[in-house]
């Protein structure tokens, strides 16, 4: 049972390795180019937050089970979800300030914004509070 659980922790070591330390930085330089200056600041931000917190969690060797719950990825309440449910939420407060800003679009794309408003309010709460089980 013990070698189950280093297999799954190594495999969800390697899928973290290989989504913020391969994959993010490629799609960080190929989606901003069109981005305007303020929001290519905020999107390096965070996406350095991502990978420090990413490059803790899987460097960082705890010394109590208490600070291997603090950088645990699969965990909840802790820095790794506390970062992604902060990067969700924010995904949703640009998507209401550009739906609410959009007065002159039709009502169609005022709802489509409000839609995805709620779709990441839905996943930065669930990423926060609910609680992971691999």
């Amino acid at each position: 049972m013990e070698q189950l659980t280093l297999n799954a922790k190594a495999g969800t070591s390697l899928l973290v390795f290989l989504i913020y330390f391969l994959f993010c930085p490629l799609l960080y330089w190929r989606l901003r180019a069109p981005l305007p200056r303020e929001f290519r600041r905020l999107a390096s931000a965070m996406l350095a937050a991502q990978i420090l917190v990413a490059g803790m969690g899987l460097l960082y060797s705890p010394a109590s089970e208490r600070a291997e719950w603090l950088w645990h990825h699969d965990g909840e309440w802790n820095i790794p979800s506390l970062l992604a449910s902060a990067q969700l939420a924010s995904i949703a407060a640009i998507a209401l300030l550009n739906g609410w800003l959009a007065k002159a679009r039709p009502i169609w794309y005022r709802l489509y914004f409000s839609l995805i408003v709620l779709a990441f309010v839905f996943a930065s709460l669930d990423e926060l509070f609910v609680e992971k089980n691999i």
